[in-house]
């Protein structure tokens, strides 16, 4: 798998309309999803969204104080992401279990 792969730019609306869990916390994520990310992503691609994403919902750059609990949710959930993303042993854990979770539906 070769060359380079392009993070497609998120508005705030497209992001939150492409992201069900960005609205109401849920216990499960689905990591690629908070990142907008597919499951054939690589560890450098992973960390400049991570990096983007991090900035935009950052709690102390929020305008206003009814969104700033949104802002700590998905900041919180996009740093569990990477965490779980760019570690190999906890992806590859991560994609058994999403596998797994996929065939029980």
């Amino acid at each position: 798998i070769g060359g380079s792969h392009s993070t497609p730019p998120l508005s705030n609306t497209n992001f939150i309309n492409n992201y069900p869990a960005a609205a109401t916390h849920t216990s499960v994520s689905n990591y690629y999803s908070v990142l907008g990310l597919d499951r054939a992503v690589d560890p450098t691609t992973i960390m400049k969204r991570y990096k983007e994403l991090a900035l935009r919902y950052h709690p102390d750059r929020c305008q206003s104080s009814e969104s700033r609990p949104f802002h700590e949710r998905m900041f919180k959930e996009i740093g569990e992401a990477r965490t779980v993303l760019s570690d190999h042993k906890l992806r590859s854990d991560y994609d058994i279990q999403l596998a797994c979770n996929s065939l029980k539906s």
